[in-house]
């Protein structure tokens, strides 16, 4: 039953040293006119250095329904669950400080989480990340098994996560994989596993806020995250049979498959920019999981071909004149 002392929703934002993109994000939401009583913002510093303790401190004074928490240190990811603590909302939502929902996305956001206030059935919103049939669709889930297949490695991002308040509170070890940097996805696993089944509605509800000014990305390794610790999570689930060997062997194949854009700045010269991830150790952990398929190998063949074939059209297109590059474009139009 809902309590009409609570927020319909709570938008959940753990954030460290981004003061100047936390306070466009939370200027956009102030502009937004679905942004209500019904709606709180919570947000939880993990001890930032930056002036964002000065800016969420602002906001405040002025608007009842921001709150502002600030850790004495830097926790890392159980900031995750600090955000998630505080938050007094029915439905509790986890995103970025760098991403915001505007007027069409909060309106579609209270609007699903009306429909299903009385259910209860666990909801996830997956911001158009899953590839679907058709844009926008509403996808229901009957166990975890047909949950892997429909979001599959897309569960790793904490804008995919969400939460009805009394579940959130059931969860059991919150802080089991904290080390992975990916605690969410055994929590995700977790209320679907215990409930049966979710309703996933992919539709874009999140924007970008001043993401240019975020910088490089990097900080951890892309595939011990991404591939390892991924597995490692799910592991137990498949152990237990709410996860089908099929649907394992079939999403470790569409990982191959995703991540070889990652596989390829790997083998090319051409400066990563804003992808500056650790690679060290990739081959270690492709070989625990891919080395008794055989298209792993035809994939470890070929990347190699493909990272020269983009570090030579790199190189060219350093040292040769642009008019030179552009007959050689219209030679082959």
């Amino acid at each position: 039953m809902k309590n009409d002392k609570h927020p319909l929703l709570s938008i959940c934002i753990p954030t460290f040293n981004r003061g100047e993109i936390l306070e466009q994000t939370i200027r956009s939401y102030l502009n937004n006119k679905e942004f209500d009583d019904t709606v709180e913002i919570i947000i939880s510093d993990n001890a930032s250095t930056d002036n964002t303790q000065e800016i969420c401190k602002s906001f405040i004074q002025e608007n009842k329904n921001i709150k502002y928490y600030r850790n004495k240190e830097n926790i890392r990811e159980r900031n995750f669950i600090c955000v998630l603590n505080y938050a007094t909302g029915e439905y509790l939502k986890l995103t970025n400080d760098w991403i915001c929902a505007d007027e069409k996305s909060l309106r579609y956001i209270k609007a699903t989480i009306r429909e299903n206030i009385k259910q209860r059935k666990p909801i996830f919103f997956t911001n158009d990340y899953i590839y679907t049939k058709k844009k926008n669709s509403i996808i229901e889930c009957e166990n975890l098994d047909h949950y892997v297949q429909a979001i599959s490695t897309f569960v790793t991002s904490s804008n995919c996560f969400g939460v009805w308040k009394e579940q959130w509170d059931n969860i059991k070890n919150k802080d089991k994989y904290i080390y992975t940097m990916l605690p969410h996805v055994d929590w995700s696993y977790q209320i679907v596993s215990q409930h049966n089944g979710c309703i996933l509605y992919d539709t874009t509800i999140l924007f970008p806020i001043g993401v240019n000014k975020l910088g490089k990305r990097s900080g951890y390794n892309w595939f011990q995250i991404h591939l390892d610790y991924y597995y490692r999570i799910m592991q137990p689930y498949v152990e237990n049979k709410y996860i089908t060997s099929q649907t394992l062997k079939q999403d470790k194949l569409y990982l191959l498959e995703h991540f070889k854009s990652e596989l390829i700045k790997i083998y090319t010269l051409i400066p990563k920019q804003n992808w500056q991830f650790d690679t060290k150790r990739t081959f270690k952990y492709l070989w625990k999981y891919y080395y008794n398929i055989p298209i792993f190998y035809f994939y470890i063949l070929t990347y190699p071909f493909w990272g020269s074939y983009f570090s030579i059209k790199y190189i060219l297109r350093k040292i040769l004149p642009p008019s030179f590059i552009n007959k050689i474009k219209k030679l082959y139009k």
